[in-house]
């Protein structure tokens, strides 16, 4: 159902955040689902629209936690530093007075960090 919402969304509004956020749900289902190479895309696909629309969004956000999850499942560790503190710095930004999702963010540059420096 929401692959097919997508394809309507993207024949009708290509450049909207609705169709960035469907793109941003189904790559997270992709992950879920371990489809890493898919979620990459979908999430790609959502950053794209969200560095026209809505760059220092909430759902940038959640894309570039998705990519840092994504990249840090593939052992592109630089790349998953990277999509991770960017999210970081976006909710930092959006969110001033924390949130749940700057938590999130946080455990997953732990994990990265563990993983590439080993403790």
């Amino acid at each position: 159902m929401l692959r097919e919402c997508l394809e309507i969304a993207e024949q009708t509004i290509p450049m909207h955040p609705v169709t960035a956020k469907a793109l941003l749900l189904l790559g997270s289902h992709a992950i879920v689902e371990e489809q890493c190479d898919e979620a990459e895309q979908l999430f790609l696909r959502s950053r794209d629209i969200l560095r026209q629309v809505a760059p220092m969004s909430e759902e940038m956000a959640r894309v570039c936690i998705g990519l840092g999850a994504v990249y840090h499942d593939s052992s592109r560790l630089l790349e998953a530093e990277e999509a991770t503190t960017q999210a970081l710095k976006i909710l930092n930004a959006v969110h001033p007075q924390g949130h749940s999702l700057i938590q999130q963010a946080e455990q997953l540059l732990h994990l990265i960090w563990q993983t590439k420096f080993g403790n």
